[in-house]
């Protein structure tokens, strides 16, 4: 479903019969399927939309397009498999079944899923054996749904290249929540561009690879992420705190020397070598790309 020009009704961010009966010409309660699948979109329920936020006032909304999610369930556990199959096509999901590890990698061939919840302990092929055929060919966004909630099985699935593990007997609202954690990921990973460049300075973000001066540049983590940070961001001023947030994140307590230590190793690995300035300080604020 696509929704354009939705700022016109900024004014009625409280009324969902409003925007229902300007988007389908009737109110919400008068189409129980708009009621349903659409009005959800509306309010940032949809797991795979980012949704309109209530506010008191809204100056103007961006243009939305919502495409449900395909979803494989891999489950030889019926009454699991049709509890979260009912539940996910209640919210708005496509789903198809698979209760073998051979009939989910032939569904992953055929239909080309947006998500799979993957059971461990599966007939045929176990979900590991599945993971890894899959990832070989695959990034598919994979959450493991498991009895076995050992920390042996999770370092396993995850090291198997599982991107999220959720044990089971599990909430459907917490299943839900991941779903859409995983999936917000995958979209912003497809968004991610494929190449960032500074003159000498070439990035590949997906793969990790900085080249500079047609050389592969050995960067840890930090120092990519950071790299990565103050090249998306050019020509822009950045503080101390704002590159501790996107490099270790907001949830972490970083002493703002470590920005400083860190941007001397990038100094010392771009700038130095080749002789010219990339990363300025800027007296009062930070650092910049320049």
């Amino acid at each position: 479903m696509e929704l354009v020009g939705l700022s016109a009704f900024a004014e009625y961010a409280y009324d969902i019969d409003a925007i229902s009966a300007s988007v389908w010409g009737h109110p919400a309660g008068t189409d129980s399927e708009a009621s349903r699948l659409y009005v959800p979109v509306l309010w940032g329920k949809c797991p795979s939309a980012i949704g309109l936020v209530p506010l008191l006032a809204v100056s103007a909304v961006l243009c939305y397009t919502c495409r449900m999610a395909k979803v494989l369930i891999v489950e030889d556990d019926e009454g699991i498999s049709d509890f979260v199959n009912l539940e996910l096509k209640h919210e708005g999901y496509e789903t198809s079944v698979a209760d073998t590890g051979r009939k989910a990698l032939d569904l992953f061939e055929s239909w080309e899923p947006d998500l799979i919840l993957l059971d461990i302990m599966l007939p045929e092929l176990s979900g590991l054996e599945v993971l890894r055929r899959i990832r070989k060919t695959s990034d598919v966004p994979v959450i493991l749904l498991t009895a076995r909630g050992e920390t042996y099985d999770k370092v396993n699935g995850l090291n198997a290249g599982a991107d999220d593990y959720l044990p089971k007997p599990f909430e459907i609202e917490e299943l839900l929540a991941r779903m859409g954690a995983v999936l917000r990921r995958s979209e912003r990973k497809e968004a991610a561009p494929q190449e960032l460049k500074n003159r000498d300075v070439v990035m590949q973000p997906l793969s990790m690879k900085v080249i500079v001066a047609g050389q592969e540049l050995n960067l840890s983590k930090t120092e990519f992420l950071m790299l990565k940070n103050f090249m998306e961001h050019k020509d822009e001023a950045l503080s101390r705190d704002q590159i501790i947030s996107a490099v270790w994140g907001k949830d972490h307590y970083i002493d703002e020397n470590n920005v400083d230590v860190y941007v001397g190793y990038l100094r010392a690995k771009i700038d130095q070598p080749l002789k010219a300035e990339y990363i300025r300080t800027v007296r009062g604020v930070g650092y910049m790309m320049v």
